[in-house]
């Protein structure tokens, strides 16, 4: 047997002959459905992997809520294995109208808080999709130290914003939040938060 990526090759010695109906095995224990993407049949083995490894700067990425966001409005924002959904309809006057956060992250030395996105839904031009950082125990709204708005009105995948920290060097609350008006409509999902 010699290999290369994505290359198995499978030699008969000489002096060896194959009659009838033969097969040659090459034993690899790594070629295993848990080892190879969901959904991807590589070879007849279809994949079943959907985790991801954080890294150190992973704030939260495909299930793994490593910094523990919360949000108190489980309608609108559901953790789910490989992302965190949010849907929801706004409802009353301009306002925040969902949001998830998590207090105590330390930016020294970070240069950027990221976050990757999906907007799937959308059936009003009044609203926002936010990433803010605020000090510990503040509302998301106010008194922003950083944030950094997507037109929920424009549909997005796989879309990264960033919040630059050279001037936000402390212990910070980071969140998401939407700005809705009445009658807003959206879906998507949070894939990944890491600072960088």
């Amino acid at each position: 047997m010699s290999n290369w990526a994505g290359t198995i090759n499978l030699g008969i010695r000489n002096g060896h002959y194959l009659n009838g109906v033969n097969w040659i095995q090459a034993n690899i224990p790594e070629y295993q459905p848990w080892n190879i993407k969901k959904g991807v049949n590589i070879g007849g083995i279809v994949g079943t992997f959907e985790g991801y490894v954080p890294t150190a700067n992973d704030l939260y990425v495909r299930g793994n809520n490593i910094a523990g966001f919360t949000s108190t409005d489980r309608t609108n924002f559901s953790f789910e294995t490989g992302q965190i959904n949010y849907s929801g309809v706004g409802i009353g006057s301009w306002g925040s109208h969902a949001s998830m956060s998590v207090d105590n992250i330390n930016l020294t030395g970070k240069s950027y808080l990221n976050i990757q996105f999906a907007l799937t839904k959308t059936d009003n031009s009044g609203e926002n999709f936010n990433l803010a950082i605020v000090k510990p125990g503040a509302t998301l709204y106010n008194s922003q130290l950083g944030l950094v708005s997507h037109p929920a009105n424009t549909y997005v995948v796989d879309k990264v914003m960033s919040i630059p920290l050279s001037q936000i060097q402390m212990v910070v609350k980071i969140g998401i939040y939407f700005y809705t008006k009445s009658g807003t409509s959206f879906d998507g999902a949070i894939q990944r938060i890491w600072l960088s």
